[in-house]
C-alpha cells in the first residue's frame, strides 16, 4: 500500500519547505502544520513546533489503521556565528494493535556569514526500533536570506541514491511566493503565504509525476521574538 513510502518516520515538512524543494527552514514561535499527501483522504500528517522554553516538536503521520508518532527536544550551542544542533526524537508507531518503541538521534553543524548560512545534517546518527532499520541520511544545505529574497540550495544522500533541491522565496509584504524543486524524481513545488500582525498562513504543494499533488498547510505566530526567519 501506498503508506509504506512513509513508514519509518520520515520527515513533516512545513508549508514554506515544501514550496522551496525541502530546503531547510527555522521559524520563531509556535507553528502547526498539517499536509495530506498526494489528495488522499486516509494519508495524512501533523507537526506541532514551538521554540520556547527550548525547540519542541511533535509529529504525528496517519495511513489507514497505521500510525506513527514523534517527540523530540532541539538543542542548538551557538558559539558566535557557529550553531551547533542536536535532537532526540522520541518514536512509537502502531499498526492494529501492535505498538513499537524507539528512538533516533540527529546531528548539525550551521555557520551564518552576513546574509548567508550554509549547514550540515546527519539524520539518523544514533537510531532503533523493534520490526524497522534506519539509515544515516546526510545533507549539505546553503541559503541566502534577506528581506525581500530568498534562495536556496541543498544536496541529500540517501540509501542508494541522491536528492538535490533549489527554491526561491520573494517578500512582497503581505504576500510571499515560492517556487522549488527536488530531483528524486523531479517534483516541482511552489507556494505563498499571507503576514498580518505576527501571524502568517503559507500554503505549499508539490506534484509527483505519478503519485498526484501533496499539499501543505503551516500557520504560525511570533509569540515570543518580533521577526521570522526563513
Amino acid at each position: 500500500m501506498i503508506f509504506i513510502i512513509f513508514s519509518l518516520f520520515l520527515p513533516i515538512y512545513t508549508a514554506s519547505s515544501m514550496g522551496m524543494g525541502l530546503i531547510p527552514s527555522k521559524s520563531e514561535g509556535v507553528s502547526i502544520t498539517c499536509v495530506r499527501y498526494y489528495s488522499l483522504s486516509d494519508l495524512n500528517g501533523m507537526m506541532i513546533k514551538t521554540d520556547w522554553p527550548i525547540r519542541m516538536v511533535f509529529t504525528y503521520l496517519y495511513a489507514g489503521g497505521y500510525r506513527e508518532y514523534t517527540f523530540y527536544p532541539e538543542f542548538e550551542l551557538p558559539i558566535e556565528d557557529l550553531s551547533f544542533k542536536v535532537s532526540t526524537h522520541l518514536l512509537m508507531d502502531r499498526w492494529s494493535d501492535r505498538f513499537d518503541l524507539g528512538f533516533r538521534v540527529n546531528l548539525g553543524i550551521e555557520y551564518r556569514f552576513m546574509s548567508y548560512t550554509g549547514g550540515f545534517t546527519l539524520r539518523n546518527a544514533v537510531a532503533g526500533i523493534g520490526g524497522g532499520e534506519f539509515y544515516p541520511e546526510e545533507e549539505v544545505y546553503i541559503k541566502y536570506y534577506d528581506r525581500m529574497f530568498s534562495t536556496g540550495f541543498r544536496l541529500t544522500l540517501l540509501q542508494g541514491g541522491i536528492d538535490a533541491g533549489w527554491g526561491m522565496q520573494v517578500d512582497m509584504n503581505p504576500l510571499i511566493l515560492r517556487l522549488g524543486f527536488r530531483t528524486s524524481p523531479f517534483v516541482p513545488g511552489f507556494g505563498f503565504g499571507i503576514k498580518a500582525h505576527g501571524l502568517i498562513i503559507d500554503m505549499g504543494f508539490e506534484s509527483h509525476p505519478v503519485l498526484g499533488i501533496t499539499e501543505c498547510i503551516t500557520i504560525r505566530r511570533n509569540v515570543w521574538k518580533s521577526a521570522l526567519n526563513m
